[in-house]
């Protein structure tokens, strides 16, 4: 089981990655440069970015929340986070998610 909880976090932290990626080079792109604008209009988006990215611990239990955890990745883009920051807390993160959900599925399945 501990095979397939840190083969599925490194899935997720990738997924995660890609968006992030997205967000980071929008602004270079002609085809992307909408989304960049688009996503700098938030400013409560930035506001609460801000926030996010004081803390890696922070960033890990974003991945916690479902609909948090897939855009996560575009709010630390815009907010300029780190890659490997934001990689690392995001696996941290996936690791306890992933790992509950499976957990409970095995439970389900043997008891």
């Amino acid at each position: 089981m501990i095979p397939l909880v840190i083969i599925s976090a490194f899935g997720s932290m990738a997924g995660s990655l890609c968006w992030y990626y997205l967000a980071r080079f929008s602004g270079a792109s002609p085809g992307l440069r909408s989304l960049s604008v688009w996503l700098g209009r938030f400013t409560v988006a930035r506001r609460a970015s801000g926030w996010y990215a004081e803390s890696m611990t922070r960033m890990a239990l974003v991945q916690l929340v479902p609909a948090a955890r897939v855009y996560s990745g575009l709010a630390s883009s815009v907010v300029s986070i780190d890659a490997i920051r934001f990689a690392v807390a995001t696996f941290i993160g996936c690791l306890i998610w992933n790992g509950a959900l499976i957990s409970a599925g095995w439970m389900v399945r043997h008891f």
